[in-house]
């Protein structure tokens, strides 16, 4: 994994935030604008943490962030789900 870097705590308080702002947002924002924002962000997120779950991560923490990235691939998969089969009405 690599030594612990002041950027390297910023990346991965910026990832544990982006879910908590796309639950904030679906609440402020227009419902045609949210949908498509968590189409969006959804995707990139997923991607992410499928990255991170597949990539060669220290012995010692892959538990960790394969649990946590498989949490949030299926969380973050079915919000862009749910947001793309939304009956638009």
């Amino acid at each position: 994994m690599g030594e612990t870097t002041p950027l390297a705590l910023l990346s991965f308080a910026v990832l544990m935030t982006i879910p908590a702002l796309m639950i904030t947002l679906s609440l402020l924002v227009k419902p045609a604008i949210n949908r498509w924002l968590n189409i969006i962000t959804g995707s990139i997120y997923t991607l992410i943490m499928a990255l991170i779950l597949f990539s060669s991560i220290s012995i010692e923490w892959q538990m960790f962030y394969s649990y946590y990235a498989a949490v949030e691939i299926l969380l973050t998969g079915s919000v862009v789900w749910i947001a793309w089969t939304w009956r638009r009405e």
